[in-house]
């Protein structure tokens, strides 16, 4: 039976928020890496282990790489065995292994076997890689970490693998509560980029189809929500044109404050046809804050003004990718880059001051 626990400590909600709603690869892989080094103190602690009695970690490839370097911190003297796993069978039900050293495996005759997989959605993969090898390993004790681990999953695990007996310990950041029964991913986890692979190496698609990306927008326009969304594709769309190559060398081109980027917006909902139902004086911060602080899709360059400074925003590459795969196509369908791209040459020459007075002179009219 295989007793699991939630890792409680403060630093790991904190990390675990950054891979939630970040779209940085860089910001993920390190908070996967400080997640992994909890997780490897935390199970010595729970399994009631010494250091030494760990010599071997077998990592899932790939997705697992920032958690195997954040636990190699805490064993530097152990072995990283990597397993390449490709889900296959009806609705990804099953799971294809092969190890990148097989050899290794097939000499491994510890009691002890530690697999570490940043996502248990349905448990499919931590199953299979345990029956796996437990084909050349008599191990005794299986140790199993996560980053984040469902419900469904941990039941799989504690109740499917029978036809071998093992006495089990389960450590994860985040206990998901919700999954879909179909595609086999979280939808309590991790926002924005959905597969942890993709979210940690920045390769958008390459493991969630980006339609399916694009779907979870579709299907809440109309709502308080789908408008905030709209909103956040708005805001990008406007950085990537204002650093485009068409306007970085004029220096006509006014800066991309916040109030710039407000009083555009504000100029094409009240001017043009562009229909966002929420309040956006009230919203914009908070907005904002998220794909600044939280998503991290936007940043900005201190320019100096007055005597103060002006925060002049542009678009990471992160967000490029994003707003370019998810965004675009929704504005493009809604006809909304259409009608940014006919004003934008004309209100990129134009102060926020100047874009709020013509705005209120035909509100006014």
């Amino acid at each position: 039976m295989f007793s699991h626990r939630k890792m409680l400590n403060s630093t790991i909600e904190g990390e675990w928020s950054k891979i939630k709603k970040t779209i940085s690869p860089e910001i993920a892989y390190k908070a996967a890496e400080v997640i992994g080094s909890y997780a490897a103190e935390d199970m010595l602690e729970f399994g009631a282990l010494n250091k030494s009695e760990v010599d071997r970690i077998y990592v899932k490839y790939r997705d697992g790489l920032p958690m195997a370097s954040g636990m190699k911190k805490i064993l530097p003297g152990v072995d990283v065995i990597y397993m390449s796993t490709e889900r296959c069978g009806y609705h990804n039900n099953e799971v294809e292994i092969s190890p990148l050293d097989a050899e290794t495996i097939e000499h491994d005759e510890n009691t002890i076997t530690w697999f570490a997989d940043p996502v248990n959605a349905r448990g499919t993969t931590t199953i299979g890689v345990l029956r796996y090898l437990r084909n050349f390993i008599p191990f005794e004790v299986a140790l199993l970490s996560h980053v984040v681990a469902n419900r469904m999953g941990i039941a799989a695990v504690q109740t499917q693998i029978t036809d071998f007996h093992t006495d089990g310990y389960m450590n994860y950041g985040f206990l998901s509560k919700k999954i879909n029964q179909t595609t086999g991913f979280l939808e309590d986890a991790l926002e924005v980029i959905p597969d942890f692979g993709d979210k940690v190496f920045g390769t958008i698609g390459a493991d969630y189809p980006v339609y399916l990306m694009q779907e979870s927008i579709r299907n809440i326009l109309g709502t308080k929500a789908g408008d905030a969304e709209l909103l956040k594709g708005i805001i990008m769309f406007l950085l990537q044109r204002h650093g485009s190559d068409e306007y970085t060398p004029d220096r006509k081109v006014k800066w991309a404050t916040r109030r710039w980027i407000k009083e555009t917006i504000l100029w094409y909902v009240k001017l043009r046809d562009v229909r966002i139902n929420i309040d956006i004086e009230q919203h914009f911060t908070t907005i904002m804050d998220e794909l600044e602080k939280e998503r991290h899709a936007i940043k900005y360059k201190k320019i100096a003004y007055q005597s103060s400074y002006a925060r002049d925003y542009y678009i990471t590459d992160a967000g490029v990718k994003v707003s370019s795969a998810t965004y675009l196509p929704i504005l493009s369908e809604l006809g909304i880059s259409k009608i940014i791209l006919k004003d934008f040459d004309f209100l990129v020459h134009i102060s926020a001051d100047d874009i709020h007075r013509q705005v209120h002179r035909y509100i006014d009219t």
